[in-house]
């Protein structure tokens, strides 16, 4: 037997490696073929956020694609979808102040 057949059996043999959970994003808000992208990063000094824009487009195969880089015609909605994921990530950081005040006033009422 080959070093490369028993390589693959020894591959098949070992239990399978468990993949990482993917990072799920804290929201995802879109507009046409764009898309923003909210991201939540947990840090020791609380959530800081970031957001990917993208666009959507198909290639000559016919199959979707993202890219980073935007059309003219897109400036001024991708402004406007930027505008709304500033606006979201205020109320996401309003809901993880509104999570920590109740759970302190949980907290002090079991005192």
């Amino acid at each position: 037997m080959s070093k490369y057949n028993q390589r693959n059996d020894q591959e098949r043999q070992s239990p399978p490696e468990q993949t990482p959970q993917r990072k799920q994003p804290a929201d995802v808000l879109r507009s046409s073929n764009l898309k923003a992208t909210i991201w939540e990063q947990k840090t020791e000094n609380g959530s800081m956020f970031n957001t990917t824009l993208t666009r959507s487009y198909t290639d000559k195969d016919g199959r979707w694609q993202e890219t980073g880089t935007l059309r003219e015609r897109d400036n001024l909605p991708a402004g406007e979808l930027l505008r709304q994921s500033h606006n979201r990530i205020n109320e996401l950081r309003r809901e993880i102040a509104e999570r920590g005040n109740a759970r302190t006033q949980d907290q002090e009422q079991e005192r």
